[in-house]
């Protein structure tokens, strides 16, 4: 009894080989897509992190300040003691931390004594003043932060008398393009720490599109 057999032909042969290559430059191109994909969620992911330590850092230094107004019943119906937080500059250059004269955790402070206290502690977190890394290198919570107190702000009718306004910056990763509407772009509504920023290969950031803004307006009456 005789059995044929089939040989498959050069052409199929071919097709099959094609058909197994396409398939897998398709994979490969559905893995690099989504690689892409969670390099941009890693990403945003840790920009809404250092958006959120940034927002909690300058909820810290409003409530300080609430906290000495309230505290000082010679003062408590004025905004005297918020003008004492008032920043000339960002806060946050580790060369300018500030040297405590007197610690106000051990010991009773006037107002005046306490802001200053609470500046130093604010630049402290601002750059990470209790971390450091294996190289002795200051580590903060946001990447070089700074920090800025403006006011009391003109008043009108969106902003009340004695209004101060608290700002964190800090460095992004990525260039954000600046808008030149001053209403919904913070970045121009503050000067606080503009400039310092570097882009791509260390050179100065002169669009400014490296530069993060987390802003709090603080009403004192």
């Amino acid at each position: 009894m005789s059995v044929s057999r089939h040989k498959p032909s050069l052409y199929s042969r071919g097709l099959t080989l094609i058909e197994v290559m396409v398939t897998l430059v398709i994979l490969l191109l559905g893995l690099l897509g989504l690689s892409g994909l969670i390099v941009k969620a890693g990403r945003a992911s840790y920009e809404a992190y250092e958006r959120q330590q940034a927002l909690a850092i300058a909820n810290d230094l409003a409530e300080r300040i609430r906290t000495n107004r309230l505290a000082d019943a010679a003062t408590s119906a004025n905004s005297n003691i918020a003008n004492l937080y008032v920043t000339a500059a960002a806060l946050g250059d580790p060369a300018s931390l500030q040297t405590l004269k007197k610690d106000c955790a051990a010991a009773s402070c006037t107002a005046a004594e306490l802001a200053s206290y609470d500046l130093a502690t604010w630049e402290g977190l601002l750059i990470g003043a209790a971390k450091k890394n294996s190289l002795g290198v200051r580590v903060g919570s946001i990447g070089n932060g700074r920090g800025c107190v403006e006011g009391p702000l003109l008043a009108d009718a969106q902003t009340p008398a004695n209004t101060y306004r608290i700002t964190v910056a800090w460095q992004g990763d990525q260039p954000v393009p600046v808008s030149s509407d001053n209403v919904n772009d913070l970045r121009n509504a503050t000067a606080c720490a503009k400039g310092i920023y570097l882009g791509p290969g260390n050179t100065a950031d002169t669009a400014d599109e490296y530069r993060r803004l987390v802003v709090l307006y603080v009403s004192i009456n």
